[in-house]
C-alpha cells in the first residue's frame, strides 16, 4: 500500500507568516479553545444598549424557581464580565462537578426557549467539559437591558472574588466598542469606580497576545 501523501506541499512566503503572527499577537484570548460551542460574539443578545431579547416562551421556567437546565437549552451571557477562562480553572471546576456535584446554582433568564446566563460560565463550561448533562439554574428577572446584565453578572463575580483586571480591561474596552458604554468615564460611574482605576486597567488591553495568555495562565 503506497504511503504516498495525497497533499503536496507549498513554500510559504516569509511575508505571509510574518502577517499571520502579527494577526495573532492582535487577538486576545477571550475563551477556553475546548468551548464546544465556538463561542459567541458580544453582540450574539445584545443590539447596541437596548433592551435584552424578547421572552416568547416564559412559561417553560418560573422566576424564583431553580431548574435543572439542559445543556443544549443554555446560552452564555453575552457581555460576561470573565473573558478568561483557563485551562486549570476550567479543569478545576470540572473536577470539582465530578467528585462533589454542583455546589452553587447559576443565575439566568428566560429568552425564548432557552436560559441566558447571567453568571455561572465556569461550571457551565466545567459540565460541558464533564459531558453531564444539565447545569442547575436560579431563574431570574430578565435585566432590562445589556448595562444592567453586565453589571449584574460583574457583582456577582465580586461577590465571589472571582474575574482578574485582565478580565475588566479586556471586556471594558469590547463594551466601548460596541456603544453599550459610551467611554471610560461612563463605565466609571457605572460601577462606582475612580476614572483613573478604569483608565488604568484598560492599558492591560494593549498587551501583546503571548503576554495576555501568560497572565491568564497565572492571574496572581
Amino acid at each position: 500500500m503506497s504511503t504516498t501523501s495525497m497533499f503536496k506541499k507549498r513554500p510559504v512566503a516569509s511575508g505571509e507568516v510574518a502577517a499571520a503572527i502579527a494577526q495573532a499577537a492582535t487577538s486576545p484570548l477571550i475563551s477556553d479553545p475546548r468551548d464546544l460551542s465556538g463561542g459567541e460574539p458580544l453582540s450574539s443578545h445584545a443590539v447596541g444598549a437596548g433592551k435584552v431579547g424578547a421572552i416568547q416562551d416564559s412559561a417553560l421556567y418560573i422566576e424564583g424557581q431553580t431548574y435543572e437546565v439542559p445543556l443544549g437549552r443554555i446560552k452564555s451571557n453575552p457581555v460576561n464580565p470573565k473573558a478568561l477562562y483557563p485551562h486549570a480553572v476550567v479543569d478545576e471546576m470540572v473536577n470539582s462537578l465530578q467528585e462533589k456535584g454542583q455546589l452553587t446554582a447559576a443565575k439566568g433568564y428566560v429568552e425564548g426557549e432557552v436560559v441566558v446566563l447571567i453568571e455561572g460560565e465556569t461550571r457551565f463550561r466545567g459540565a460541558r467539559a464533564a459531558g453531564l448533562p444539565c447545569l442547575r439554574i436560579e431563574i431570574r428577572p430578565r435585566p432590562v437591558d445589556v448595562q444592567r446584565l453586565y453589571e449584574e453578572a460583574r457583582a456577582a463575580n465580586k461577590d465571589r472574588k472571582d474575574g482578574t483586571a485582565l478580565d475588566d480591561a479586556i471586556r471594558w474596552k469590547e463594551l466601548i466598542e460596541r456603544k453599550i458604554y459610551a467611554n471610560q468615564a461612563a463605565i466609571a460611574k457605572a460601577l462606582k469606580l475612580g476614572e483613573d482605576e478604569v483608565s488604568r486597567t484598560m492599558q492591560l488591553g494593549v498587551l501583546p497576545h503571548r503576554v495576555v495568555v501568560a497572565l491568564s495562565e497565572a492571574p496572581a
